[in-house]
């Protein structure tokens, strides 16, 4: 009977105790899905009366390298995203009604290091005062199995907001918590049965050219909580590929874009959301409002096509889809909006609207990164342009080429140059990217173009070189050589033209190429013949220059025997080449001037008349170059420097007189047929050289002939340069082949006739020579060195090994001297 009596009282204890704790609710978090990354779970237990902030994440353990396990199943609950790799708040858990005890289970599931990790969990009532509390301790790593409970000391069922707190010397953890167990009285209420649903009223338009939005409308249902599980406005645009493809997302804040209305007194709450929004990205952008509650979530969304006008008027005007394709992305970055389609592409700026299309615009393309969506060039600044051989079109970064030789952009300085000094137009589109590069004896930027003239190919190019900082444009002879009357081919040789970088990319300087301006006028060459002509009342030749050195640079037009020349006033008697004779005459080189020599020209060019032409107009347009055919000791066809072909350029150097011999006639010549006689020559040169291009082993080579001529040479330094061909890649260092002097003057009592040097040194590019006069040469010197007539003397070389003319019989001392520079490039 007492056995009986104990059983009906656990019986009845039992049964007051659930009638006491009517309701047990558990959470084991295996019931929702995971997804990457880890999803906000927000109000979605908000049925069961809990409300979970929104940092939480569900995670399944184990993951991430988390060697922890779940108290149950595999899913648990997260205080934040472990992305964020610190978490300094506890975990926070709101309840919708009164609960009497709670139980959950949590862990540590990463290595702490052996330090203690103080787990704490706390009960608060409705006026946020605590109520209860359970801590223990763990090491971690370990299961999400550590035992937490709470319960409320007075039976008062007065629980409504639970704190999980894992620390660790004061540090905050990430709080893991599973199976969390909820015990009340009642059961818990219900609070939505339907998901909410979203209305968008604005923006009505399909369109929008200014992508100033107003997004609003209303969320309709029960249980919306923005508390916990706030409305999220997602725009999704074209794909940005600075930002791969994720769209823009937003949370509506419930004290900002959020208002609960009451319309009417029997009418439905809801919820009203207002928000200005200005689009970023061109093309069709989606605008979607979400909006959840614990039955589901619910959305609403709209779609509006922004384009700004300008790039839509474009668009339309170039052919819309069939000229550009699909849009890939479009932004507004600084003062350029960008419209970046498949197979072109529009730039809208203060500079105007433009579009960018075929290889041109593959070649902007090439020219950006995911990180660079303008890329090199940026935006455009101008329209497509048709130019002499392609087209062009200009960037904020530089302007774009393209041609028979490809598609190329070229940037400052070069295209400062080009702009300043018309090069393109002259000398072709480029035919490379700029290069840029920092080793040692090469120029720090480089750049080729090309050009067919006369259907001959040619290359020029454009380099920079450091200390001082110089822009070099190497470019072939063609205006010389046209100048000169001269076929175009191969032969053709290089034009070196430096500019200081400063003034070529200051754009408030201005610089140009040299261009050529007059000569000296009759009346200086007649006040130098004293008025009168030779033979008569003036010497046949007088010095310009006190006898002095000067130097001339140009192109040949013309390499022949004089027509006829005073025997009296030369020094030779008779030479023969077959059966022609020639008694005492000079061999003449005519030169067209370089810019900046033709200040040397004298004479007006006048036809001679009664049957007689006396070369018309050469004169005007080119200088003698005048010496004694007979001492150099060479006739044409052995000539070693291949005869001073048209068009050759010629670098020399010598006494610069005034002819004042009546030509037409010696002997008495009525003045008037004299009068327009009257030239500038140099005569004799003390050297000369003939420079011109040769392919070698299929490399462009400079070739200098240099020939000492009559050695008449007064011992001045004379310093000049010698360029090879344009640089053909941006890596190749300069050669030179040095002629045989250097065999036979380099023991001269330390002094040698010419010496040489690379320049410039940072990164060379042509070859500098010093010459002066041989100790071991007798030159005569003023005022002794020439006869009442104006001929002067030549100095006496004694004999010396290396190349040399036939001997004149008449003089025997007197020999000329040449050998040959070549300039070259080649791979280090």
């Amino acid at each position: 009977m007492r056995r009986i009596l104990i059983l009906k009282y656990i019986i009845f204890v039992v049964f007051v105790l659930a009638i006491a704790d009517r309701s047990l609710s558990q959470i084991t978090f295996d019931d929702a899905p995971v997804t990457t990354p880890p999803p906000k779970i927000g109000v979605r237990y908000g049925n069961q009366g809990v409300l979970l902030p929104k940092s939480s994440r569900l995670f399944t353990l184990p993951t991430r390298g988390l060697r922890s396990k779940a108290h149950s199943g595999t899913k648990v609950l997260l205080s934040n995203d472990l992305a964020n790799e610190q978490d300094p708040r506890p975990l926070v858990i709101d309840l919708t009604y009164n609960i009497r005890a709670v139980t959950l289970y949590t862990g540590v599931p990463w290595d702490s290091h052996g330090e203690r990790v103080n787990i704490s969990l706390k009960a608060f009532n409705e006026l946020g005062n605590l109520v209860a509390r359970s801590d223990k301790f763990a090491y971690g790593p370990s299961d999400i199995n550590l035992a937490l409970q709470v319960k409320d000391p007075q039976m008062q069922h007065t629980i409504r907001k639970i704190e999980v707190d894992a620390q660790q010397g004061g540090t905050g953890h990430f709080e893991f918590i599973d199976d969390l167990t909820l015990s009340s009285e009642g059961p818990p209420p219900v609070l939505a049965t339907e998901p909410p649903k979203v209305v968008i009223t604005s923006p009505s338009a399909a369109e929008t050219n200014t992508g100033v939005l107003t997004i609003s409308g209303k969320i309709h249902g029960k249980g919306l909580l923005p508390k916990y599980a706030p409305p999220e406005l997602t725009v999704s645009y074209p794909v940005d590929p600075s930002s791969g493809t994720l769209p823009h997302k937003q949370e509506l804040g419930l004290n900002k874009e959020l208002n609960w209305v009451h319309p009417i007194p029997s009418g439905d709450p809801y919820l009203a959301f207002t928000l200005p929004f200005q689009l970023t990205y061109f093309g069709k952008n989606a605008i979607k409002v979400t909006a959840s509650n614990a039955a589901g979530s619910g959305s609403a969304q709209k779609s509006i096509t922004y384009f700004p006008a300008d790039i839509t008027k474009e668009y339309n005007k170039k052919g819309k889809w069939n000229t550009f394709g699909d849009l890939i992305w479009g932004k507004k970055m600084g003062g350029c909006i960008s419209a970046i389609y498949q197979k072109g592409a529009i730039f809208s700026s203060p500079a105007g609207t433009y579009s960018v299309l075929g290889k041109i615009f593959t070649k902007w393309k090439s020219l950006t990164t995911p990180n660079d969506l303008l890329g090199l060039l940026g935006c455009a600044t101008g329209p497509e342009k048709s130019i002499p051989g392609g087209i062009s079109q200009d960037f904020v970064g530089g302007r774009a080429y393209s041609g028979s030789a490809g598609t190329f952009y070229v940037i400052t300085p070069f295209l400062d140059a080009i702009d300043k000094l018309n090069f393109v137009s002259e000398f072709g589109l480029p035919a490379s990217d700029p290069v840029k590069q920092t080793q040692p004896g090469l120029p720090s930027l480089w750049q080729k173009f090309k050009r067919t003239i006369d259907g001959v190919p040619f290359v020029s190019a454009m380099e920079v070189t450091e200390k001082p900082l110089t822009v070099w444009i190497a470019t072939p002879d063609i205006e010389g050589t046209k100048r000169a009357g001269a076929k175009i081919t191969s032969r053709v040789a290089t034009n070196w033209d430096s500019y200081d970088y400063k003034k070529v990319t200051d754009p408030s300087v201005k610089i140009s190429k040299p261009k050529l301006g007059k000569g000296m006028p009759y009346s200086a060459l007649s006040k130098a013949c004293g008025g009168g002509h030779y033979p008569g009342t003036a010497p046949e030749w007088v010095s310009l220059s006190a006898n002095k050195i000067v130097s001339y640079m140009g192109n040949v037009q013309s390499s022949k025997f004089a027509s006829e020349d005073a025997p009296w006033s030369h020094d030779c008697s008779t030479w023969k080449d077959g059966e022609v004779g020639f008694a005492g005459v000079d061999w003449r080189v005519y030169v067209t001037p370089d810019a900046g020599y033709e200040g040397m020209l004298g004479g007006d060019g006048t036809t001679i008349s009664e049957g007689r032409l006396i070369y018309p107009n050469y004169e005007q347009t080119n200088l003698e170059i005048e010496y004694e055919y007979c001492l150099v000791g060479f006739p044409p066809e052995s000539n070693p420097t291949g005869y001073l072909k048209q068009g050759d350029k010629i670098i020399t150097a010598g006494r610069f007189v005034v002819d004042c011999g009546c030509h037409p006639s010696f002997g008495a010549v009525p003045s008037k047929m004299c009068e327009s006689t009257y030239k500038s020559e140099i005569h004799p040169p003390a050297f000369m050289f003939d420079i011109y291009t040769l392919v070698k082993s299929g490399q462009p080579s400079t070739v200098a002939d240099m020939v000492y001529l009559d050695w008449w040479y007064p011992g001045e330094v004379v310093e000049l340069d010698l360029y090879p061909p344009p640089r053909p890649k941006p890596d190749v260092v300069l050669t030179a082949s040095i002629p045989i002097w250097n065999k036979f003057c380099t023991t001269d009592k330390g002094h040698c006739g010419i010496q040489n040097s690379l320049e410039p040194i940072t990164s060379p590019n042509h070859i500098r020579l010093k010459i002066t006069g041989r100790p071991d040469v007798k030159f005569h010197t003023p005022p002794n060195e020439s006869t009442k007539n104006g001929q002067l003397f030549h100095g006496h070389l004694p004999s010396l090994p290396g190349q040399q003319g036939p001997i004149d019989p008449n003089y025997p001392h007197t020999k000329s001297l040449w050998g040959n520079f070549e300039l070259t490039w080649k791979t280090p």
